[in-house]
């Protein structure tokens, strides 16, 4: 009966063990999804004023204001 008990413990622990593996690659791959689709996402977004903007004044984001 002790062996079983051991056998038991031995497979759970095993066990355990795997399963907190496999929930650390889900989760990496996870975020390295989410940090790759973000990359992706910036870099569509265009940089400087939009062309709706150009004819209008340009943005001086604060600076030169009195």
């Amino acid at each position: 009966m002790a062996a079983v008990t051991l056998m038991v413990g031995i497979i759970a622990i095993w066990g355990y063990a795997t399963l907190r593996e496999q929930a650390e690659n889900i989760a990496r791959e996870t975020a390295q999804d989410a940090v790759n689709e973000m990359q992706r996402q910036l870099s569509l977004t265009p940089l400087g004023p939009s062309r709706s903007n150009q004819s209008q004044e340009t943005e001086t984001l604060g600076y030169g204001e009195e």
